[in-house]
């Protein structure tokens, strides 16, 4: 049906007994996301967030529309899920991709939410392409942790199927590796004038990959916003003159390390521009990221990466000494 005050396009509700539906109604549903979120923080694979966080992410959203593509799920008075579905256009399989963040409640898990949540996910995003997109082609696509059996089994009920790998990976902060930097190339930090030339070369380096997109204008605008990720003055860029070669583009989530009771950082964000690579720029870029994260009292790092990286970035991690611990399926299935 559609709203009678806008173009948007509204999937019904869902319906179920014990629950009541709504939908997104602004920045007073913040603290109820975090609420949901951070119940369970009993799984390893739940990254804390707080209210600064979400707000930077939906102040500047651009790839959902919250009125329209959000709905909580209430007991009473209290929230106990939210899901949201998005949509970007992908270049490596020339399609539109649907994905969806879903997030229950710990005390509320496997009532029946997680399956009329997915149900409404897709049903919006199918009114969605059809409205906004017609004709071409699209695809369902939901992340979830490999050892989360029940939402891995309920993706493949509803007939998802695993599409790639990506593997989490760590390593201590000891026998950290010594590679210099190739010669010519300088190592230095980015001014704030400059932020917008990392970004660009950040997504030029990964247009080759796997799942790239071409981003708008509002998720740099996120980024530079959110500061649970945006952390310049750790980052690690290589610079050949005025040109950025390559960059880590590291953090440290405070507030993970205090709810997990760890000192981890991150090592993520590494890509080199393709007129620079094979030159050992990201070993180089990454022993010294280790050894800042040492001087800063980490006691680990870790990244992600795609199992199928075409540029055998697993293979480079390993060989630096990081580990896997983890993987996340990225599942997907046609939309129609």
């Amino acid at each position: 049906m559609k709203n009678e005050n806008t173009t948007y396009e509204y999937a019904p509700l869902p319906a179920h007994q014990n629950f009541l539906f709504r939908r997104f109604e602004g920045a007073s549903d913040y603290p109820w996301m975090v609420e949901i979120i951070m119940s369970n923080m009993d799984d390893a694979n739940t990254y804390p967030t707080s209210l600064e966080e979400i707000a930077a992410d939906y102040d500047h959203i651009s790839e959902s529309v919250p009125v329209r593509d959000v709905v909580f799920a209430f007991h009473g008075r209290q929230a106990v899920a939210y899901c949201r579905t998005a949509c970007q256009w992908e270049e490596s399989v020339n399609c539109w991709i649907y994905s969806s963040v879903l997030n229950v409640h710990h005390d509320f898990r496997r009532l029946g939410l997680e399956e009329a949540l997915l149900n409404w996910l897709e049903s919006q995003a199918v009114m969605n392409h059809h409205a906004l997109h017609p004709g071409s082609n699209g695809i369902h696509h939901a992340n979830t942790p490999e050892n989360n059996q029940i939402r891995f089994d309920l993706l493949l009920k509803s007939g998802y199927r695993p599409a790639r790998y990506f593997v989490n990976m760590k390593r201590d902060l000891e026998n950290i590796p010594d590679y210099p930097l190739p010669e010519g190339i300088r190592l230095r930090p980015a001014m704030p004038s400059q932020y917008r030339q990392v970004w660009d070369a950040d997504i030029e380096a990964f247009q080759d990959h796997w799942g790239a997109t071409t981003p708008p204008e509002s998720e740099f605008q996120e980024w530079i916003s959110n500061k649970a990720y945006f952390q310049p003055y750790l980052w690690q860029i290589a610079w050949d003159g005025d040109q950025i070669a390559g960059m880590v583009l590291n953090f440290i989530s405070l507030i993970e390390n205090q709810e997990r009771g760890r000192l981890r950082g991150y090592t993520e964000g590494i890509s080199v521009r393709k007129p620079w690579r094979g030159k050992g720029i990201a070993k180089a870029l990454i022993s010294r990221s280790m050894k800042m994260m040492k001087s800063l009292g980490m006691e680990e790092v870790a990244l992600g990466v795609d199992s199928e990286n075409l540029s055998g970035a697993l293979k480079l991690y390993e060989g630096l000494g990081y580990r896997s611990y983890s993987r996340t399926v990225v599942m997907r299935k046609p939309l129609k």
